[in-house]
């Protein structure tokens, strides 16, 4: 039984300890992190600019595959004789 109490009294300490040592760490995170410190906020400030200027060449570049697959499409049928054989190769092209 004293053991056991012992054993109970050290699980309690470990618990406690962790959990002392667990907020201790949540709280320098936060910290560190505080949105409106000004170190982050001008990190913050400049993600939100590169997300925009990502969305706009990804779509910019989004034009040009519509365009590329559309001329190719043409010109698959100019060359062969029709859009799309579902041939191997012209299966494979695709999915690359």
């Amino acid at each position: 039984e004293k053991l056991l109490h012992v054993i109970g009294e050290n699980n309690n300490f470990s618990f406690s300890y962790g959990k002392i040592q667990y907020i201790y760490e949540r709280s320098n995170v936060l910290l560190n992190t505080y949105f409106l410190s000004s170190k982050n906020y001008y990190r913050y400030q400049l993600i939100q600019q590169l997300d925009r200027w990502s969305f706009r060449i990804i779509s910019f570049g989004f034009i040009f595959l519509t365009i590329g697959t559309l001329s190719g499409a043409v010109w698959a049928n100019e060359a062969c004789g029709s859009y799309w054989n579902w041939d191997p190769k012209e299966n494979w092209e695709f999915i690359t």
